[in-house]
């Protein structure tokens, strides 16, 4: 397992330029087989290499506004849009819906603040769509105040916040990754290669001069 200076774990799957930056230390242990793994461990284990390595989990936070902080007048959902990547169709072969409306839950942090948060996941895709919508369970199912709204103000988009871990790339956005880097790392060496030749060349001339 890796461990950053904090004592934290980045997910396994997590490119090292989106942990690290330079000079950043960790700390690096090796599996002992001979031990028990604890649930932290396994839980890294199977996100590296067993059920859960293409696995992403979005979390999503709302933290209510004064005129929303009721539990009992307002529901609130996210509604996704998400379709898995192509490549991982026979992995899981169970089809996902386009588009989800999950329930958040409530909960409250160490000063008695009410939020609500969820956490959704799936196999990597894209997320073509996240939003946060709220409904007034007040009112009668027929009352037009039922019905579910996005939010759109900026005061309550200030409260949401939405997390992604680990980011997924496709097989077709990495190979273009990869063609990409390929091609700089070419043209670094051509430089390199046309820069070492008029050195060459200028070290000829002056020799050629001295003579």
């Amino acid at each position: 397992m890796l461990y950053l200076e904090n004592g934290s774990t980045p997910h396994p799957r997590m490119r090292i330029n989106e942990e690290f930056g330079d000079g950043f230390e960790c700390t690096v242990t090796l599996k002992d087989r001979s031990k028990p793994q604890t649930e932290d461990e396994k839980r890294w284990y199977d996100q590296a290499f067993g059920k859960e390595r293409n696995i992403m989990k979005l979390r999503a936070m709302y933290v209510p506004t004064a005129d929303r902080a009721r539990q009992n007048k307002w529901d609130f959902f996210v509604k996704l849009k998400y379709s898995m990547f192509p490549e991982l169709a026979d992995e899981f072969p169970q089809p996902f819906k386009y588009e989800t409306i999950v329930p958040m839950n409530h909960d409250y942090d160490d000063e008695e603040n009410m939020f609500f948060e969820i956490e959704i996941e799936r196999p990597y895709g894209k997320i073509e769509e996240r939003v946060i919508c709220y409904r007034n369970n007040s009112v009668a199912e027929d009352d037009p105040a039922y019905e579910m709204k996005e939010f759109t103000d900026a005061a309550s988009l200030k409260q949401i916040t939405f997390d992604l871990e680990p980011q997924p790339i496709s097989a077709e956005d990495q190979k273009e990754r990869d063609l990409q880097e390929e091609n700089e790392n070419r043209e670094r060496e051509q430089k390199a290669r046309e820069t070492q030749i008029k050195l060459e060349e200028e070290k000829a001339r002056l020799r050629a001069e001295q003579q």
